[in-house]
């Protein structure tokens, strides 16, 4: 299964760079991954990360494309991912999240047993170690935090309501659509 991976970030230098090492560190064979980098009209270092990722690691995934998101805003950010990638099934992950080094290997085992959607656990990350930063990500890791809904505390599959980077296959999006970009 070929897997599309997109990001679409706007002023994220200082955390991006974070998760593109976690998406290097992935499992799941570069061969079968698709890197969609979506800037959306950056002020700082994003877009020079991004191209840089590119130079350096386009040879060794399925595909790799930076793209720009002129209009800037997240909704057009994912039509312009839907417009662009070639996977199989694709997850979109935010510049300043974090992902383990399984989290695609088994979103994809789950969409391979039959499901059209998977997702994980909403690990909570800080861009810097200040006491304020450190208190709050202290505060989100905990049940209070982070909700008291069971499956955000629990390790085991189920259906939700909502979901942490969502892995889809190509039918769901070909079913549903783009994004409203008026919402």
């Amino acid at each position: 299964m070929i897997v599309s991976i997109a990001v679409v970030a706007y002023n994220e230098e200082k955390t991006l760079g974070a998760l593109l090492l976690d998406i290097l560190n992935q499992d799941y064979p570069k061969e079968k991954t698709e890197i969609l980098l979506i800037d959306s009209m950056s002020k700082d270092g994003t877009l020079d990360i991004m191209n840089g990722f590119y130079e350096e690691q386009r040879d060794y995934y399925y595909s790799v494309k930076v793209l720009r998101n002129e209009n800037k805003t997240l909704p057009y950010g994912c039509n312009i991912m839907l417009d662009n990638y070639s996977g199989d099934a694709i997850v979109r992950i935010d510049a300043h999240a974090s992902v383990p080094t399984d989290f695609i290997s088994k979103n994809v085992r789950v969409l391979e047993s039959g499901e059209t959607v998977s997702g994980g656990r909403r690990p909570n990350i800080i861009d810097g170690e200040t006491n304020w930063k450190l208190t709050l990500n202290t505060a989100e890791s905990a049940m209070f935090g982070s909700g008291f809904a069971a499956y955000r505390n629990s390790d085991k599959k189920c259906y939700v309501s909502s979901i942490f980077h969502g892995m889809y296959k190509r039918e769901v999006y070909d079913s549903v659509g783009h994004y409203n970009v008026n919402l």
